[in-house]
């Protein structure tokens, strides 16, 4: 049986929702590379931090996640799919743009983390949801297959682009007679501006597809 169902894949629903849970795992992953590494870099590349000071600049983030993956089943239940996936994805956008803006000290970074996981976990959940409901019960579990899938895809990619955006634009620091290259000002503004970019598609995809299920839900009313 082949890994991605192509007939499957471009569903109205469930293509939108796997290029949203592929911007997911790529803003994601771009995030966690980049932040240990403006954390631990020497000033005025970085904040200078030993390695608990940088854990503890990611904590709200995991934190967050953790919150949200018990809660995942009573937030479905409450507000059903679409909504968190819209509310999600726009406050995930928020979050990254203010990242671009706040990042010069840890404590901003720290809560603009916060926020940015808050949206990511409502779309992480919301998404899952959307594709269950929307695949056909014999196609479940390729759909889900599928689902990891672009998911890992996209969480190859952000680390690559951060990488290359720290590697492109070095800054040198000299100490002790030798000199050495960190990650300029500019890579790390590169990489949350381009975070916050996808993350615009990911909420023009989710009231996209809001309103195929809106359409489709209204036509399925109208046959009963």
């Amino acid at each position: 049986s082949p890994l991605v169902d192509f007939g499957l894949m471009l569903h109205r629903v469930i293509l939108p929702s796997n290029i949203m849970i592929t911007i997911l795992g790529l803003s994601m992953f771009m995030t966690f590379q980049t932040i240990p590494v403006l954390a631990r870099s020497p000033a005025p590349s970085g904040f200078g931090e030993n390695a608990f000071q940088a854990a503890n600049i990611q904590l709200p983030f995991a934190l967050v996640f953790l919150v949200f993956g018990p809660t995942s089943g009573f937030i479905i239940s409450k507000w059903g799919s679409i909504r968190p996936t819209v509310l999600g994805s726009m406050i995930t956008c928020a979050g990254f743009f203010a990242l671009v803006l706040l990042h010069s000290t840890p404590i901003m970074v720290s809560a603009n983390l916060a926020v940015i996981s808050t949206g990511l976990s409502l779309t992480n959940v919301g998404v899952m949801n959307i594709n269950m409901l929307s695949t056909p019960r014999e196609f479940m579990g390729i759909s889900l297959g599928m689902n990891t899938l672009f998911r890992i895809v996209g969480s190859s990619i952000g680390p690559a682009v951060a990488g290359m955006f720290m590697q492109v634009n070095r800054y040198a620091i000299s100490s002790g007679g030798t000199t050495n290259f960190f990650p300029s000002p500019e890579s790390y503004y590169l990489i949350f501006i381009t975070a916050a970019s996808v993350s615009i598609a990911s909420a023009v995809l989710a009231f996209v597809m809001r309103r195929r299920i809106k359409g489709m839900e209204a036509r399925e009313t109208m046959m009963g």
